[in-house]
Formats: structure tokens, C-alpha cells, sequence
């Protein structure tokens, strides 16, 4: 590779296999906020509609929500909404709605085109073109089981259905959370009633137990054991949501060192660690739901940090969440990534964050299955898996180095080629980047500094 200018020297890129699934739920978004922007609505933009759709076609999510966070209390699927082509007026909000809490979000009246906007009319004909699963956050607080099963009935004929009951909730709404349990267990019952033949899996909402701040949540430790008090939970069954936000887990500074340091110590202690309390020490070898990734360019204080090394941690995140699955002790079944309604904007400009996030939903193939790896070098994050004779792998560099791609690698121990049938590559020219360019790294033999990269390499 003589033509690799300053590139390290790559060492043996080693592949192993296992038997563990990586699910599709890893590549999932939601619609929460996709059609206004910060209470500023409407925000213009139909979503059924191109260029807008094409552009979000990119991304390449493999599941959609309707609905998420606070919200999931305060939208309903209206009976003479539910049909595509029906008018609605946004979120089809229950009253009453307090518009100064949700900052018109709610209450504004959404019209693009000379008609008023149904979300779920929207997010069904979304979901639809994209051929993505549907993943339903059910409303027991406001909601019916009437309205459940209109979102059910359009979601099928998945093979499984997950649905979670409620988000962001608590004591607050529930008084404790046996109530809370046993409202779920009463749903699920007359779910199971209504489709006897249907397979369904079943997510608690419960908050993080544990952070680096603040040590053990007692509020959120009483809510989770009150919720198991009722009844030993079925880990074949049942799931545990848990938060992923960034700012959750880090406090930045602006400082470079500083904080790339924190966003280490997130991705690897902090998220394996609340985890690990959730699972082991209260809900017996449930897998965990993270809802609400994120990574933002700003924190609560409003301060601005280099995107790149910032947008980044969704790669660090997902490696953690694959690896997990092969390793432990906590498996995940998915995630759902935050700030849809940041992805693009209304000029259809796709922001660092979507760009980074399309490179690493080309993974999400049904029945792929986790492989480990190691090698290449120790600022290049490996993970990916293995299906019909080829291996789909992601790598981030996280340096501002270029390092060399290896020419052959080691698949369960046999020799291979390092020659990819497919290749698709972002990079950033700096640190503090908001923005990349497409980058082939089989050109030059190198993965660019501060680059993202997807392959697919046939075996033998």
C-alpha cells in the first residue's frame, strides 16, 4: 500500500462467529416529532410525499414508532383518522391538553397543501414505503384497548409484535409500580384473548436505575421492584426499556480531551453497568429496550461540542449493544434513535447524525447473526455479522489517522481475502465537523480520519 500516505499499518483483522441474532429493532426511529420542529408547527414539510420521502429513505430504519416519550400519553387513534387518506388534526391529542406545557405541539393546526395532517395516517403511509416494522408504544393512561388494537391490526402480519406499555411514566401517573404492572398484565391478557395466534413481546417502561452522577435511583429502584412484587417477570416475554440519552451520561465541556474521555467512560462503563443492575438484580435475564438514544450537538446548557467525535458515540453504542450479545451478561433487542424530526430538514438536508446513522442500518438484515472481531487497531470500532455467505461488517475510526485496510482477515479460523462486494463510506474532515463526504476507502487502501464505513465481503 504504498500509496497510503501516513496510514498505520493495519494488523490481522480476526472474525468469530456465534448463534446470537442481531435483531432489526436496532435500526428503529420514531415519528414523534418528524412533522414539527420545536413547537414551531407546522414546520411545512408532508412526509408522504417526495423529495422529502426519498431523501429519509437513505437512512435505511428497519422500525418506526408512533409516538414516543411524554407524548405517548396524549395522542389517540381516532376511529375516523385511522384510514388513510382521512384528515386529522395532528396528533389526534386527548383532551385536555395543557398547549402552555407542550408548546403548541398539540394545539397548533396542522395544515400542508390546504389539508390538515393525520400523524398516524402519516406515519402508517411512512412505515409502509419503507418497509420497516412497527414497534407500538400503547396508552394505557388515556388510550383504549379499542384504539391498541386498530394500531395492531395495522401492523400485522409481522411475525412478532412489540409493544410497550406507556413511556416516560411512573409514580406520578400510576401511584406505585404495582399498579402500573398490573394494568399491563390485564392489557396483555386481553391482547393475548383478541389474537390467540398472534406472537407478541411485551416492554416495561422503567427508568434507569443507576447513572454516573448520581449512583443508585431509590425512586426508580422502588418502582422497578414494586413492578415485580406483582408477580415473577417472564424474561421470555417481557422487557425491560431503559433511557440512552447521552446527556444522561456525560457532562460536557467543550474540552476535547476532556470530554471524548467522558463519552469513553459512558460507552464503556456507565451504560454497561446500569444496565447490568437492571438485569441482574431486578428483572432476572430480561433483555433490555433502549429507547431514546442520543447524541446531541448541544447539551442542557446549550454547550456546542465538535459533532463528530459527539455523533460518533452511535457507532461506540451500537458496537456495545451487538458485543453484548455475544459476551453479557445483558442482551438487547433493540434500540430506537432520537430527534427524528432533526434528521432532515425542510432545505432536505440531512444532518451529521443521519449521515452516520445510514452508514450503520445497512447491518440490519433478518437473521443476522453477531460475530466479535478484533484487530485493525485499537481506534477502529469493529462490529457486524454474518448471513448467506456474507459478512457484513461496520468500522469507525475515531482517529484523525488513516489506517490501512488489511488485506485478508480470518473467518472461524480460516484464511480470507479482505475483498468487499459492496462498500459504502462517510468522512469528516475534522474533529468539529458537521457535516462528511462520501469516502471509498478500497480506492487508496485506507479508512479516512474521523470515518464511518460499511462492507459486505462474500465468503468462502
Amino acid at each position: 500500500m504504498d500509496e497510503v500516505i501516513n496510514a498505520a499499518a493495519a494488523t490481522d483483522l480476526v472474525v468469530t462467529s456465534s448463534t446470537k441474532k442481531i435483531k432489526r429493532l436496532f435500526g428503529s426511529t420514531s415519528s414523534t416529532d418528524m412533522f414539527f420542529k420545536g413547537g414551531q408547527a407546522p414546520i411545512g414539510i408532508d412526509v408522504e410525499k417526495d423529495p422529502w420521502f426519498t431523501e429519509f429513505l437513505k437512512g435505511g430504519f428497519t422500525s418506526i414508532s408512533h409516538g414516543n416519550g411524554g407524548f405517548s400519553r396524549d395522542y389517540g387513534i381516532v376511529e375516523d383518522r385511522m384510514h388513510i387518506g382521512g384528515e386529522g388534526n395532528g396528533w389526534n391529542a386527548i383532551p385536555p391538553v395543557d398547549c402552555s406545557i407542550k408548546q403548541g405541539e398539540l394545539c397548533a393546526d396542522f395544515r400542508v397543501g390546504g389539508k390538515n395532517l393525520d400523524f398516524w395516517n402519516s406515519h402508517m403511509i411512512l412505515r409502509n414505503k419503507m418497509g420497516a416494522e412497527n414497534y407500538i408504544i400503547a396508552n394505557m393512561l388515556k388510550g383504549t384497548l379499542e384504539q391498541l388494537y386498530r394500531q395492531i391490526d395495522a401492523t400485522l402480519p409481522q411475525k412478532v409484535i412489540f409493544i410497550q406499555f406507556n413511556e416516560e411514566t411512573g409514580p406520578e401517573q400510576w401511584g406505585n409500580g404495582a399498579n402500573y404492572a398490573n394494568e399491563c398484565y390485564e392489557w396483555k391478557a386481553a391482547i393475548e384473548k383478541h389474537y390467540p395466534q398472534q406472537r407478541f413481546r411485551y416492554v416495561f417502561d422503567v427508568p434507569n436505575l443507576w447513572n454516573a452522577e448520581n449512583g443508585i435511583s431509590e425512586k426508580a429502584a422502588r418502582w422497578a421492584e414494586e413492578i415485580v412484587s406483582v408477580k415473577p417477570v417472564d424474561k421470555k416475554k417481557w422487557s425491560i426499556r431503559q433511557y440512552c440519552h447521552g446527556w444522561d451520561m456525560w457532562a460536557l465541556t467543550g474540552n476535547l480531551e476532556n470530554d471524548i474521555a467522558q463519552i469513553d467512560n459512558a460507552i464503556n462503563k456507565v451504560l454497561p453497568e446500569f444496565t447490568r443492575i437492571i438485569s441482574e438484580s431486578v428483572f432476572a435475564g430480561c433483555k433490555v429496550f433502549l429507547g431514546q438514544v442520543s447524541a446531541h450537538e448541544y447539551d442542557k446548557a446549550g454547550i456546542i461540542r465538535g459533532a463528530n467525535y459527539i455523533v460518533s458515540a452511535y457507532a461506540r453504542f451500537t458496537k456495545h449493544f451487538i458485543d453484548s450479545l455475544i459476551d453479557g451478561p445483558v442482551q438487547y433487542i433493540g434500540q430506537c434513535y432520537i430527534g427524528m424530526n432533526s434528521w432532515i430538514n425542510k432545505q432536505l438536508a440531512p444532518n451529521l447524525d443521519f449521515q452516520w446513522v445510514s452508514v450503520m442500518n445497512n447491518l440490519y438484515v433478518q437473521g443476522l447473526k453477531a460475530c466479535k472481531f478484533s484487530g485493525i487497531d485499537t481506534e477502529v470500532d469493529i462490529y457486524g455479522g454474518y448471513k448467506d455467505r456474507t459478512l457484513r461488517i461496520v468500522m469507525q475510526n475515531r482517529s484523525g489517522r488513516e489506517v490501512a485496510l488489511p488485506k485478508t482477515f480470518t473467518f472461524d479460523g480460516v484464511q480470507m481475502d479482505f475483498v468487499p462486494v459492496k462498500v459504502i463510506g462517510r468522512a469528516c474532515a475534522a474533529v468539529n465537523s458537521t457535516n462528511s463526504t462520501d469516502h471509498d476507502p478500497t480506492v487508496k487502501g485506507f479508512l479516512s480520519g474521523y470515518g464511518i464505513y460499511y462492507f459486505e465481503i462474500l465468503g468462502q
